[in-house]
């Protein structure tokens, strides 16, 4: 390996890459079980094949707002995903907490 870790404590799991966002339940369910993914992201790829190609590491660290193929905005959780980020940043800064 690269010598990139996270705490065990952290969730992790594999992104699937989209072009664009899953809008329904039918079509997550099928992603999920085509390819195990614990999220999509659309953002993701083109810095990690450049780290990739160059030879550098690269650990991508999300926070999530809602499960994928849920649309309905009244059921995401943008605070609890900004929270999560706020209380992972020390870590990956390597502040004191």
């Amino acid at each position: 390996g690269m010598g990139l870790v996270l705490p065990e404590s952290w969730p992790c799991g594999t992104s699937l890459t989209v072009a664009g966002v899953t809008g329904d339940p039918q079509r997550a369910a099928l992603l999920l079980a085509r390819h195990d993914a614990a999220t999509e992201n659309m953002e993701g790829f083109g810095l990690a094949l450049a780290a990739h190609r160059k030879g550098i590491a690269l650990l991508e660290v999300r926070t999530v707002s809602n499960p994928v193929g849920v649309r309905d905005k009244t059921r995401w959780n943008f605070r609890l995903a900004l929270d999560s980020l706020e209380s992972i940043l020390p870590t990956l800064t390597g502040a004191a907490a």
